[in-house]
């Protein structure tokens, strides 16, 4: 049910799980192989894995938790940022948190340690569109920008002081995300057969 996989530990439930289940190891398998109770597996882990992204949204929501508020009104009405600054640190703590991960986490211990099972998105062999949208995300915060979408950026208060600086984090951003796409036939692959693309990627990120 979703309230027993609710109480398990993350690597039982939640996106990589639903993976798995769908399909098997090295994207091989049919939709014919899996099992009733695979499928009852299937329906209860997708179920929570929705209740946790609904309650992630909530969180943001003006009729929840509301923390949009808390963080525009950082250094104001915010009981969480008592300054502008404190919240400008969280979100480019951030933008260099998920780097970190992609680079010395993602990207490394697979490659270094010459295993797939390391792998992260290895069951739907998406890793390299995963990590792009990594990196995509730390673009859309660095820009201010997200789909249609567009606001303030850390970028104007980059441009404002170095405008060199500026122009350089966006070319670095755009290329970080090219080398993982670079990254051929695959990830998975690319860790045995194109190492060098595979340290490319790691250092762009």
């Amino acid at each position: 049910t979703k309230e027993y996989i609710d109480g398990l530990e993350g690597t039982l439930k939640g996106f990589h799980t639903i993976e798995y289940l769908i399909f098997g190891v090295g994207d091989t398998k049919p939709a014919s192989a899996m099992t009733p109770r695979e499928i009852e597996y299937l329906v209860a882990v997708t179920q929570s894995f929705k209740g946790a992204t609904a309650q992630l949204r909530q969180s943001w929501e003006a009729t929840g938790d509301n923390f949009a508020a808390q963080l525009a009104n950082a250094g104001g009405s915010s009981t969480i940022y008592t300054s502008q600054r404190s919240g400008l640190e969280d979100i480019i703590g951030g933008m260099a948190a998920i780097c970190d991960e992609v680079a010395n986490g993602k990207i490394n211990d697979p490659f270094t340690q010459q295993d797939r099972t390391l792998e992260e998105s290895q069951f739907s062999n998406n890793s390299n569109a995963d990590f792009q949208d990594n990196i995509r995300s730390v673009k859309s915060l660095y820009l201010g920008t997200y789909g249609t979408n567009s606001g303030k950026g850390v970028s104007e208060l980059v441009v404002a002081k170095n405008s060199t600086l500026d122009a350089r984090v966006r070319a670095e951003i755009d290329a970080a995300i090219a080398a993982i796409g670079a990254m051929q036939p695959s990830f998975g692959e690319a860790i045995f057969s194109n190492k060098t693309a595979v340290e490319a990627a790691q250092a762009a990120v």
